[in-house]
């Protein structure tokens, strides 16, 4: 006799000797879980299967990598020193921890139009989610972050929630969008303010965008860019941003132009 469940055989009675015989089935699943990938005419974005986090980011036009693939680009929880810390000031940072332990991760729409997955996490009393999208004809990666933050400053260490996006190149140069114009500016370890966007510029006439909807402060180094998205500072307030918080960002491949990058 012979049973058959969702195609795979897993028992048969062997004719000789009446002994029960069980085959292994070769998947263990209803299909595999493979890295997810966003794709148009214009990029591709790889989103890592464990991780949820975005490992590469590639022109299709020229082949240009814009990710790095070994440091995961996505939501990060950052460390701050809290005396250093309030509400206009960006503390000293003592740790870096990407999210990279995802709760669940999920395709929602697939298709010629648009494509997009859903990547949920949990960091201390906080909820986090990733919406990525990629629209056809764009030369842009939208990804819309829902945070529920329940973070308080501490004694000594105080939280702060960015996004952060490793360069697959290293870079002396970076475009800020300011009142008025465009202004480059040199890699440094600290916050620097912005209008609608900054652009990390590897010197081959190209720029990798952020494009955030309302966040303002980019830290810019040689081999990362990085947005501040919550601040949980204790002074004046010692509870500013506690709740709910949609920020969308745009991450953009264009041309080391100001103009352009409008």
């Amino acid at each position: 006799a012979v049973v058959n469940i969702h195609g795979a055989v897993i028992m048969e009675e062997a004719e000789a000797t009446a002994y029960p015989v069980y085959r292994q089935p070769q998947l263990r699943g209803e299909y595999p879980y493979d890295d997810h990938v966003l794709e148009n005419e214009h990029i591709r974005a790889t989103f890592h299967r464990v991780t949820g986090c975005l490992i590469s980011l590639v022109d299709k036009q020229s082949g240009k990598e814009y990710a790095d693939p070994t440091r995961p680009a996505g939501l990060a929880v950052v460390n701050m020193e809290t005396r250093t810390n309030n509400a206009w000031n960006i503390g000293r940072y003592l740790d870096i921890q990407p999210l990279t332990q995802p709760e669940q991760i999920d395709t929602v729409t697939g298709g010629d139009l648009q494509q997009s997955i859903r990547i949920s996490y949990k960091w201390g009393q906080s909820t986090m989610t990733v919406t990525a999208i990629l629209q056809a004809g764009e030369k842009a990666l939208r990804c819309c972050i829902d945070a529920q933050w329940n973070e308080i400053f501490g004694p000594k260490v105080t939280p702060l929630l960015i996004y952060r996006m490793p360069l697959g190149f290293k870079t002396d140069k970076f475009l800020f969008d300011i009142p008025g114009g465009a202004l480059y500016r040199a890699p440094r370890n600290h916050d620097m303010p912005g209008l609608q966007y900054c652009a990390a510029i590897p010197g081959d006439g190209t720029a990798l965008a952020m494009i955030p909807d309302s966040k303002y402060g980019y830290r810019a180094e040689e081999d990362s860019l990085s947005v501040t998205l919550i601040n949980t500072s204790r002074n004046p307030d010692p509870f500013p941003d506690r709740g709910e918080h949609v920020i969308n960002i745009a991450l953009a491949i264009g041309e080391d132009d100001p103009k352009a990058l409008e």
